[in-house]
């Protein structure tokens, strides 16, 4: 009778396990850096050091008048080898998809009554050298001191006597290897207003040299509809170590070692350990020998995993795929697939299976090469389990560094052949083993989860990646994946109905419907994408206050009386994310002509009026209109008393409605609600 592996035992090595197999996942995902994750916890100026950076604001003139326009220079000083992040970032391609800058801001909160913000000229950015990626690449930044201008308009009626300006600059500054946290300098200004009847006399300057780069025109305006970013604090307490330098290879090295030895308690691997290393005792005839060949098949373990890490290593060095894969979208998507694939596949939906010659052969452990030779098949055997592990490492290794891929395959290879080398030394310890069973699925199990969540990382960048390339694709998502998931279920179906029929019809016949349903999901898909591009494009020739006539112009209540106030037809499309047949209707009717050609016409302003949050301004509008649930259609014209108002509608039921409101007639088409 098998002894079961007892799980309070098993409880305490899964603890170490789980961490560190998330800490190696994190690390295969995130060891290309990021600015926001990259931390220095010297603080300026600590131990008289230079601080990274300081920062200070000067009004242009010390005295001015009720009506003018001034410039307050906004200077951030870098120390020596730092630089920030401009007002906005450019990423380059070799930084990947998913490294995160912090822009430059400028906000004033505190100003005087009778003084506005009109404006803010940012210095252009200059490239730096940088070595985020392990080779040095040009970045965009400010570097040295940076001065930008912000313009103040003082009104007519502003008071006289001192007026005082509250400006915060926020900031990340980098040196040419890593990035410090996020910090917010609160500076202030003070000017002399002067009273309109006052002499004027000569202006009094300040620092004329600090605005000799100040242009008229050169103040982009500033919309103060637009949310101001916040800078949320770090969840590390500590400082991380560098993944490049020695402690970070180091930490590195050990979590593989670990995540190796757990490994071990795999059902494919954990059963062979004790006949292996009986096996090679009896070879060795004393226990100093023992250790030596126990050593030999350590030795035979870790080369099986470092001849795995060496072709991604060489590939790493000659290509560096990290710029490719983070790049790339699809190949990062991709390669989140393949590792959800392997992930699937060590939870139990398929396995791996070796010939039966591999378990057929029989080497003697009695000299160092075949103790070697040992090791290595041994590691070979537990394939089963830990080779889905294998190809999601594969898979995930490309964007590490070259060595420090073959730290990880060397602290796996040296974590799983480690038992070998301690039981050859002590032959005792082989009764304490524990046996397979339900815990010893559970780790493979884990292990599979832990694959999934490396695999989430990849797919949400590859979507990152894809989102930041083609904006509009933010609005289809969902119908894309529904489409991916679809085709999987078709393809199962598929290669089931093979399996389990030997009749020709359902071989015929599932095929072609499985085949309907990929085509027809992705022709909906695809054509819900082509509207949302046309709407992307409309919309992203104006400014963000601007209706756009023709295209589905976002809900806001301020922006929904700007457009009453236009004299032009309304149509609001009340609807929500998880509503199937709002999405229904307004691809299968309001998408589509006639009705899609009335509504991009310059007299009609579409609104979708979001609902699928309880907080959504949407619900308020829509229970204003005596309505209580979505899909709603409101057409609002000048001549109408009230809005025409749809819960379900055909395209002529829409073009009939659109006539009316444009003629002024009040009276509701055959099939109006109220």
């Amino acid at each position: 009778m098998e002894k079961p592996l007892k799980f309070g035992v098993l409880s305490r090595l899964w603890i170490g396990f789980a961490g560190a197999l998330v800490v190696l996942a994190g690390t295969v995902g995130d060891v290309t850096p990021r600015a926001s994750a990259q931390l220095e916890t010297g603080e300026a100026g600590e131990g008289g050091r230079e601080p990274a950076a300081a920062a200070r604001a000067v009004a242009q003139k010390s005295v001015v008048r009720p009506g003018d326009t001034i410039a307050i220079a906004v200077v951030l000083k870098h120390g020596k080898g730092f630089h920030s992040w401009p007002n906005k970032p450019v990423i380059p391609k070799e930084l990947g998809g998913d490294f995160t800058a912090i822009p430059t801001t400028i906000e004033v909160p505190g100003l005087p009554a009778g003084a506005r913000v009109v404006g803010i000229q940012w210095p252009p950015p200059r490239a730096v050298k940088v070595n985020f990626t392990g080779a040095p690449i040009d970045l965009m930044s400010y570097p040295g001191q940076m001065v930008a201008y912000v313009a103040v308009a003082l009104d007519p009626t502003i008071k006289p006597g001192p007026a005082a300006f509250q400006i915060k600059l926020s900031h990340q500054a980098c040196n040419d290897s890593t990035c410090l946290q996020p910090e917010t300098f609160d500076l202030s200004v003070t000017v002399e207003v002067a009273a309109p009847g006052e002499p004027r006399g000569a202006p009094t300057l300040n620092e004329p040299d600090l605005f000799k780069d100040l242009k008229p025109s050169g103040a982009a305006p500033v919309d103060a509809s637009s949310p101001v970013p916040t800078m949320r604090p770090s969840l590390f307490l500590f400082e991380l170590p560098d993944p490049s330098g020695p402690i970070g290879m180091l930490v590195l090295f050990l979590v593989s070692a670990l995540a190796g030895a757990v490994m071990n308690l795999t059902p494919c691997v954990l059963p062979i350990i004790p006949i292996k290393v009986m096996t090679l005792t009896q070879h060795a005839g004393s226990p100093g020998r023992a250790v030596i060949l126990g050593l030999w098949m350590a030795l035979g373990v870790v080369c099986f995993w470092v001849v795995i890490g060496l072709p991604m290593a060489f590939v790493s060095f000659s290509l560096d795929p990290s710029r490719l894969i983070f790049g790339t979208w699809w190949v990062t998507l991709s390669l989140g697939v393949i590792i959800v694939a392997m992930g699937l596949g060590i939870m139990g939906l398929f396995s791996i299976q070796l010939p039966q010659s591999a378990y057929l052969v029989n080497l003697k452990a009695d000299t160092p090469w075949g103790s070697f030779v040992f090791g290595i098949m041994a590691a070979v055997l537990g394939l089963p389990c830990f080779g889905f592990v294998v190809g999601g490492l594969l898979a995930g290794a490309a964007t590490l560094p070259a060595v420090a891929i073959m730290i990880v395959f060397t602290g796996l290879g040296v974590g799983m052949g480690a038992p070998y080398l301690v039981l050859a030394a002590k032959p005792g310890l082989v009764e304490k083993i524990p046996r397979t069973g339900p815990a010893s699925e559970l780790v493979k199990q884990m292990m599979g989860l832990l694959l999934l969540a490396a695999a989430a990382f990849f797919v949400g960048a590859g979507l990152k990646t894809l989102v930041h390339e083609k904006p509009y694709l933010s609005e289809t998502l969902g119908w894309w994946a529904v489409a991916f998931f679809i085709t999987i279920a078709a393809l199962w179906l598929t290669l089931r109905t093979f399996q389990v029929t030997k009749a020709t019809w359902p071989k015929v016949v599932m095929p072609a419907l499985a085949a309907l349903a990929v085509a027809g999901i992705v022709a909906f898909a695809n054509d819900w994408t082509n509207v949302a591009r046309e709407d992307y494009l409309r919309r992203r020739a104006t400014t963000s206050d601007t209706l756009v006539p023709g295209a589905w112009n976002s809900y806001t209540p301020e922006r929904f009386k700007k457009a009453a106030e236009s004299g032009k037809v309304i149509v609001a499309d009340f609807t929500a994310d998880w509503c199937i047949i709002c999405k229904s209707l307004k691809r299968g009717v309001l998408d589509r002509d006639p009705v899609h050609a009335e509504l991009a016409k310059d007299d009609v302003i579409p609104f979708e009026v979001d609902c699928s949050s309880n907080s959504a301004p949407g619900w308020k509008f829509l229970n204003e209109l005596g309505q209580t649930g979505v899909p709603t259609l409101a057409i609002f014209g000048p001549g109408l008393e009230r809005p025409i108002i749809f819960n379900a509608y055909t395209p002529s039921m829409v073009v009939g409605a659109l006539a009316k409101a444009r003629s002024g007639i009040a009276a509701a088409p055959e099939g109006q609600l109220r």
